[in-house]
C-alpha cells in the first residue's frame, strides 16, 4: 500500500483499529480500518445514494449489458492533506495513515458517488452507477459498442482504473446489485439468496431482525411478504417474550422456499398504464403491481406491510384504501383494482373498478393462507356461538331478485355498472350483482338497499327483534338502529314501528303509558316473623347457561332481609 501511493507513515495522535474482511474471491481478504471513532465525531454529508430497486427496473429487459468496476474505487479518491492525520492506524510494522479515501469514513461513499455522478453528466450512453458499480444498458448490439467506447473512453480521461477480473463486457444476462439482469427481467442472485438459505435457527430476536433484513431486500419477489413474515415480526417487539413456536420455523421456511424458487419478474415500462391488484386483512395490506406487456399482464412487484395495532381494527373499506395508498405508483394513468369497491380517491386520476370475475389470490393466497378461491357468496350469516354475537340470516339471492324486479334500483345499476357521473348514485356501489348505500361513517359496513314492496324486509325485523341477536324485544329505535347496520329501505322507521307495536310479547311485557293500568300505592303490615311475607321479582332475559336457564327468580324476606334465587 505504501508502493501503490495509498498510505504513509504517521506521527498522528490519531489511531483506528484493523478490520480484515473477506471478499467474494477465494483465499482473498479486504484491508479496513475500523472508523466507528472517527465517524462518531463526523460532520454527516447530505448526499443521497441511488435507491437499487430504481436502477434494477430501468436497466432490466435490455438487449445487452456490460459490468464494470473500479480498482480499489475508494483508494484512487485523493485525501485533503490536513485530513490525513485522522485516518492513522497502527500495527507491528508502526503507525501509518492514507493519502488516498479509504473505505469505512462516513462520508466515503456519498463522496464517491457525486464524483461518479459527475462523471455520469457527460456521458450520452444509458450508463446507471451505484458507488462503483457501473451498468451499461443497450438496446441494440451496435449501440452497446459504442456506449462502452464512450464509457472507457471517459474513464481514461478522468485517469482512473477498472478491475478487469470483475468487468463483464456484452452478456445478454449478467449479476450486479444482488440481482441478475436479463431481457426477460429480474430475479434474485442464487449467491446472496444461498445466504438466506442457510441461515441458522434464530436464537434471539436480534437474530430475527438479521434474518428479517436479508429477506426484505428480495421482498419484491415473495406473494405477502409481510403476512408470511408476521410470526417473525411480533417476536421482535418491545416486552414481548422469545417463544420459537412451530408458526415461527414454519415462517421461516417458506420465506426461504418463496426466495429459492423466486419468480422472474419484468421492469416496468414508464409512460404505460399500470395495474395495482389490492387486498387487505387483520395482519397485512398486500398488493400486486402488474403491467400489460406484450399482450400479457405480467407482475412487476409484489408489495406487502404489517398493520399496526390501531390498523388493524380498521375496517374493510378503510384497509382496502390504505393498501392502494400504500402501494400507489406515480403514473399517468394507474389502474387500480381492490377487492372492494367502496373506496373514494379525491385526487389523481386512477380508473378504479371491482374484480367481478378476476378474484385476485395472487394477494389472498397468503393473505388468506389458501390456495383455492372460496365459494360463491349466497347467504350473508354467522356460526359463532355466541348468540350476542350472531347475525341474522339473509339470502343474498333472493335480494338480487328482488333488487332487479324494483325500477329505480335496476336505473342505478346500470348507472353503477357504466360508471355514469350521476350525483344521484354517488352514495351507492354494486357489490356482486347486489346495490349497497355507503354509510355516513367510514368505520360502519355497506347497508344492502331494499325495494319498498320487499317481503324479505318482514323477515328481517322479525329476525332482529323477536331472536338473540343481542337486540330481543328492544324498543322501536334500538331494532331500527340494529336492522339499519345491515339494510334499509323507504319508510323503514314506519315499517320498524307497526312491527314492535304489534309485538304481542312486546304489548305484555312494554304495554304503552297510555294503556298501562296503574296499581294504586299502598302500604304493606309489618311482618312479625321470618317468611311471613315475602317480595319477589324476575331478571332477565340473559345469555342462556349451559343447563338451559335464562331467567333468574329472586326472593327477598320483608323482616329478615335475606334473600335467596
Amino acid at each position: 500500500m505504501i508502493e501503490d501511493g495509498i498510505i504513509r507513515e504517521s506521527t498522528s495522535p490519531f489511531c483506528s483499529p484493523i478490520v480484515l474482511v473477506r471478499k467474494r474471491e477465494a483465499n482473498s481478504w479486504r484491508f479496513t480500518i475500523d472508523f466507528r471513532g472517527l465517524n462518531a465525531i463526523t460532520k454527516p454529508q447530505q448526499s443521497i445514494l441511488p435507491n437499487i430497486q430504481d436502477i434494477i427496473d430501468l436497466c432490466a429487459n435490455k438487449c445487452l449489458y456490460s459490468s464494470l468496476d473500479f480498482q480499489q474505487g475508494f483508494h484512487q479518491i485523493p485525501l485533503e492533506k490536513t485530513h490525513c492525520e485522522r485516518t492513522a492506524f497502527a500495527c507491528f510494522l508502526g503507525a501509518f495513515e492514507y493519502i488516498r479515501m479509504p473505505m469505512g469514513l462516513k462520508g466515503a461513499p456519498a463522496t464517491f458517488q457525486r464524483i461518479m455522478d459527475n462523471f455520469k453528466k457527460h456521458l450520452r450512453a444509458r450508463v446507471f452507477i451505484y458507488i462503483d458499480d457501473l451498468i451499461i444498458t443497450s438496446e441494440t448490439p451496435e449501440e452497446h459498442l459504442a456506449d462502452i467506447d464512450e464509457v472507457l473512453t471517459k474513464i481514461e480521461q478522468i485517469g482512473m482504473e477498472l478491475k478487469a477480473s470483475k468487468c463483464e463486457f456484452a452478456r445478454k444476462e449478467i449479476k450486479s446489485l444482488g440481482f441478475i439482469l436479463s431481457k426477460d427481467g429480474i430475479k434474485p442472485n442464487p449467491e446472496k439468496t444461498k445466504a438466506i438459505d442457510e441461515y441458522p435457527t434464530p436464537k434471539n430476536p436480534t437474530d430475527i431482525k438479521a434474518f428479517l433484513g436479508m429477506c426484505s431486500f428480495f421482498r419484491r419477489f415473495v406473494h405477502n411478504f409481510a403476512s408470511i413474515a408476521s410470526p417473525l415480526t411480533a417476536l421482535t417487539k418491545k416486552d414481548t417474550p422469545f417463544i420459537w413456536a412451530l408458526e415461527c420455523e414454519t415462517a421461516m421456511n417458506l420465506l426461504k422456499q418463496a426466495l429459492t424458487t423466486a419468480p422472474i419478474l419484468v421492469a416496468p415500462r414508464l409512460g404505460s398504464p399500470f395495474v395495482i391488484e389490492t387486498d387487505s386483512s387483520g395482519e397485512a395490506a398486500a398488493g400486486v403491481l402488474k403491467q400489460e406487456q406484450d399482450d400479457l399482464l405480467r407482475v412487476i412487484a409484489y408489495a406487502s406491510r404489517t398493520l399496526t395495532v390501531h390498523e388493524s381494527r380498521y375496517p374493510a373499506i378503510v384497509l382496502e384504501a390504505l393498501g392502494l395508498v400504500s402501494r400507489s405508483i406515480k403514473s399517468p394513468t394507474p389502474s387500480k383494482r381492490p377487492d372492494r369497491k367502496t373506496i373514494k380517491i379525491s385526487n389523481g386520476s386512477p380508473r378504479i373498478r371491482h374484480c367481478h370475475h378476476v378474484p385476485t389470490r395472487k394477494s389472498k393466497c397468503c393473505l388468506r393462507h389458501s390456495l383455492t378461491p372460496p365459494p360463491d357468496v349466497n347467504a350473508l350469516t354467522t356460526t359463532d356461538g355466541n348468540p350476542s354475537n350472531r347475525r341474522p340470516s339473509l339470502n343474498l339471492e333472493s335480494i338480487r331478485k328482488e333488487q332487479d324486479e324494483c325500477p329505480w334500483i335496476v336505473s342505478y345499476k346500470d348507472a353503477l355498472e357504466n360508471e355514469e357521473p350521476n350525483p344521484e348514485v354517488a352514495n351507492y356501489i354494486l357489490l356482486n350483482g347486489i346495490q349497497y348505500k355507503l354509510p355516513e361513517r367510514v368505520s360502519q359496513d355497506p347497508q344492502i338497499v331494499l325495494p319498498e314492496n320487499s317481503k324479505i324486509k318482514h323477515e328481517l325485523i322479525k329476525q332482529v327483534h323477536e331472536s338473540n341477536f343481542g337486540t330481543a324485544h328492544l324498543g322501536i329505535q334500538k331494532t331500527r338502529s340494529a336492522i339499519a347496520k345491515l339494510a334499509i329501505w323507504n319508510r323503514m322507521s314506519l315499517d320498524v314501528s307497526n312491527f314492535v307495536k304489534s309485538c304481542p310479547l312486546c304489548q305484555l311485557r312494554k304495554n304503552p303509558s297510555a294503556y298501562r293500568t296503574n296499581e294504586p300505592l299502598d302500604r304493606f303490615k309489618i311482618p312479625k316473623r321470618p317468611w311471613q311475607r315475602l317480595h319477589s321479582d324476575v331478571v332477565g332475559p340473559l345469555s342462556l347457561t349451559p343447563t338451559g336457564n335464562r331467567f333468574i327468580i329472586a326472593f327477598v324476606d320483608v323482616f329478615s332481609k335475606t334473600h335467596n334465587r
